[in-house]
């Protein structure tokens, strides 16, 4: 299979904070009929609530960066961990639409009446699922370097011939072999983060690991194949967030995707220079995130 250099989630040890020694948060889990057991963490106890979608090679860990944010900006934090994800079942998606009812399960089950979501990087398109089919309860919409609709040949253009290849490749192998790639490409990810205070990072591999790549194998392949999501519907307020030096999700791609929302909002992000290895990606995600909790 060939290299999926910006597609999969490359980790930097520079844009990501680690779990500190001797911090422990509980994780929990919800049996939803029909959809198995989902996972997921609450981080922080304030009256605001947003749900949070993680990324390609994600779960529901968060860096001490992020927490200290939440917490500081009296925020309630969820954060489910999709199907075949650290502790969720690995149920077979036919599309990005079949989180619909999944997340519909979870709120209710949780009884949230109002709340924000944000989905990063690979949670995009999920982010804009909870959307579509929570309509009373979603408010706003953010997305943080986000993966657009690069099932229509208007986004997919942007993305370099390598990329191309490579989503060529997720849509035609059958899953077993894009899980074989993917857990080679994490086990290799996990010998760099041995003598790393990435706390989280390994956690998060650990469970991905764990689930042989299931959830990251699935999703990579949902990516290109037609969501099944009417984005025209979707009536919440859209921001999208994204930085022009992103390598791994082209700013290009991006900004087409407004073309498909009736209610968008596009902003840039401007990032500091950035050390060598730094990812662009991350930073901007993160840049992203302490903004929206911060209200600014």
């Amino acid at each position: 299979m060939r290299s999926t250099r910006k597609i999969a989630c490359r980790i930097s040890s520079r844009s990501l904070c680690g779990l500190k020694e001797g911090r422990t948060i509980s994780k929990q889990q919800l049996e939803l009929p029909d959809y198995g057991r989902l996972g997921y963490q609450i981080y922080g106890a304030g009256e605001r609530t947003v749900l949070l979608l993680h990324g390609l090679v994600g779960s529901s860990w968060l860096g001490d960066s992020w927490i200290s944010a939440i917490v500081e900006n009296k925020v309630r934090c969820i954060v489910p961990e999709r199907p075949g994800y650290g502790d969720s079942s690995a149920i077979e998606l036919r599309s990005v639409a079949d989180w619909m009812p999944i997340i519909r399960a979870f709120v209710q089950k949780l009884e949230l009446n109002a709340a924000d979501v944000i989905g990063c990087s690979a949670g995009g398109p999920y982010a804009y699922a909870t959307a579509l089919a929570l309509p009373d309860v979603i408010k706003t919409v953010y997305i943080l370097d986000g993966v657009p609709a690069v099932y229509e040949a208007r986004v997919l253009r942007h993305y370099s011939e390598r990329d191309k290849a490579a989503y060529k490749d997720f849509s035609e192998q059958p899953q077993s072999a894009v899980q074989r790639y993917y857990v080679q490409q994490m086990e290799a990810a996990k010998k760099r983060l041995e003598n790393t205070d990435l706390g989280y990072v390994k956690n998060a591999l650990d469970e991905v690991l764990a689930q042989r790549c299931f959830g990251v194998a699935q999703e990579s392949r949902l990516q290109i194949l037609p969501w099944e999501l009417p984005l025209a519907d979707l009536e919440q307020k859209v921001v999208l967030f994204h930085a022009r030096a992103d390598e791994m999700v082209p700013y290009e791609a991006a900004k087409e995707m407004p073309g498909f929302l009736t209610n968008c909002e596009f902003r840039d992000l401007e990032l500091p220079t950035l050390a060598p290895g730094e990812s662009a990606h991350m930073t901007a995600i993160s840049e992203a995130f302490c903004r929206i909790l911060a209200g600014t």
